[in-house]
């Protein structure tokens, strides 16, 4: 949910920034790729509070309370295209997931194909209707994980 996601990236900003230590502006435009960056650092962050990080393990509680083990996380392809298509030597693009324990990161490395896989999704993605996306599913052993300080 859209009010959901920014206050997490409000509330998120000062702990990103100390994790990549960097200063990151906040995006304005609700429609950017992006949700933080710096002159070559590009964050987006995704809220999970179903997803906790337990025993090297995450697991993930549906909306009718069953819990199950994931393997991956997940972001819209266009990020991937966007960094695939802005990427230098100097560019960092992260996906960082906040957890509810934890924070999980991705620097996105267009090389490793191996580190994800993309799947076509035809789902309500919280507007009420269904849509077609490509969505990127990003396996969590290849992730750094950041649990919250106390």
């Amino acid at each position: 949910d859209y009010a959901l996601g920014k206050k997490s990236e409000l509330d998120s900003l000062k702990d990103i920034e100390q994790i990549l230590d960097t200063k990151l502006t906040q995006s304005e435009n609700q429609f950017e790729h992006f949700d933080y960056e710096s002159d070559y650092i590009f964050v987006e962050l995704k809220t999970r509070p179903n997803i906790i990080f337990k025993d090297d393990k995450f697991y993930c509680t549906s909306r009718n309370g069953n819990t199950s083990i994931i393997e991956t996380l997940w972001f819209d392809e266009i990020k991937l295209k966007h960094a695939k298509k802005n990427k230098t030597k100097d560019n960092n693009y992260y996906v960082f997931w906040k957890l509810q324990n934890c924070y999980c990161y991705y620097n996105i490395d267009i090389d490793a194909e191996e580190d994800y896989y993309v799947k076509h999704q035809y789902a309500d993605r919280g507007k009420g209707y269904k849509q077609h996306t490509d969505v990127v599913y990003v396996f969590t052993d290849t992730m750094k994980i950041i649990p919250f300080k106390n």
